[in-house]
């Protein structure tokens, strides 16, 4: 019994050494490989919302045509995932602004967009968003995004809200704010929506910028 189990020890420990030799050359072949596709789909993907200032204060800039423009080269890269832009898991496009404030907006999904080329999502927008409304409405714009991040259980995804306008408000809902109508901008219906929530504002001038 001895000299049978004295066999087995020597000979496990001739096998270790290989098994051991053999474990680390398909690791060290292998995980670069698997750790970028594994990385990759942990990542969750973002939840992209873009809002279109409609006002004709926005109009007025000068600067209309060119933010629906840079939109749709925007809009192309992400869904093609140009320059190391991410695919979104899922994309609302909509209005900023109405008639009246607090005017409610439809948004368009990411299958408006899919397969269409720079200048097929461009016509689309010019289409969908005229600048010929009253009112620059950022609160019911921020209100219907978490409506829509909530009905369509996109709470765990990383939101990326990008804001297309000049980002001077038009609407003063409280007494106080008159001196100041940014005080009137409430991110909260934001807030607890995901724990990566992003907000950029373009084509805002310095002195806005600050403001925000």
């Amino acid at each position: 019994m001895y000299t049978q189990t004295n066999s087995i020890s020597r000979s496990t420990r001739r096998v270790l050494p290989v098994m051991a030799a053999s474990l680390a050359l398909i690791s060290f072949a292998c995980t670069p490989q698997q750790n970028s596709a594994r990385a990759e789909r942990m990542t969750p993907r973002l939840s992209l919302f873009l809002g279109i200032d409609v006002s004709g204060s926005f109009q007025a800039t000068g600067q209309y045509d060119d933010a629906l423009r840079f939109t749709a080269h925007y809009i192309y890269g992400h869904m093609n995932q140009l320059g190391g832009l991410q695919e979104p898991r899922a994309l609302f496009v909509g209005s900023i602004g109405g008639a009246a404030p607090g005017e409610t907006k439809s948004f368009h999904p990411i299958h408006d967009f899919k397969n269409k080329s720079v200048d097929e999502i461009d016509a689309a927008l010019r289409e969908w968003f005229k600048p010929d409304d009253r009112f620059t409405d950022f609160n019911a714009f921020f209100e219907r995004v978490a409506t829509l991040v909530k009905r369509q259980n996109l709470i765990l995804t990383p939101l990326s809200i990008v804001v297309v306008s000049d980002g001077v408000p038009d609407v003063n809902l409280r007494a106080d704010a008159q001196d100041s109508p940014y005080r009137t901008i409430n991110f909260k219906p934001l807030e607890y929506l995901s724990r990566n929530v992003t907000v950029r504002l373009l084509y805002a001038n310095p002195t806005v910028a600050v403001n925000w």
